[in-house]
């Protein structure tokens, strides 16, 4: 038996009112180890732990060099691949060959010399007195 489309929008959050209707049953397709996992961790734990997993994290910190390479004419995945596994990427061969077709595409986000300010610090700037702020920070 299937749950009914759209029953589950995010399945970790209709998890405890799915169960609460037919208690005796789990959902269909999962582990009772995971559903106890999913009723005992508090949901914004749940939802921490899935923030700081990053998509491709290992490769992020190899895209500058990715970027400067494709520039000087390194067009070949496979070759940026290898190149890249000797500075330690021990990520897949597919994710460098989707990042060089984005660079080829000319669709990847070029890396910001300066990073994002927190939002803590916006903040900051934003309720602060105009006068008080130096000229770095009203860039």
């Amino acid at each position: 038996m299937r749950a009914a489309p759209g029953r589950f929008t995010g399945w970790a959050a209709g998890l405890r009112t799915w169960l609460d209707d037919q208690p005796n049953r789990r959902p269909p397709g999962r582990d009772p180890k995971t559903v106890r996992h999913y009723l005992t961790t508090d949901l914004d734990q749940i939802l921490a732990s899935a923030r700081e997993r990053r998509p491709n994290g290992h490769i992020n910190r190899l895209k500058p060099y990715l970027q400067h390479r494709f520039r000087g004419g390194a067009t070949n995945a496979a070759a940026l691949f290898r190149e890249i596994q000797e500075r330690g990427y021990r990520g897949s061969r597919v994710v460098v060959t989707k990042y060089i077709a984005t660079l080829r595409a000319n669709t990847a986000v070029s890396e910001s010399a300066r990073p994002i300010p927190s939002p803590r610090r916006i903040t900051t700037w934003i309720m602060r007195r105009p006068e008080s702020l130096t000229d770095s920070q009203r860039e």
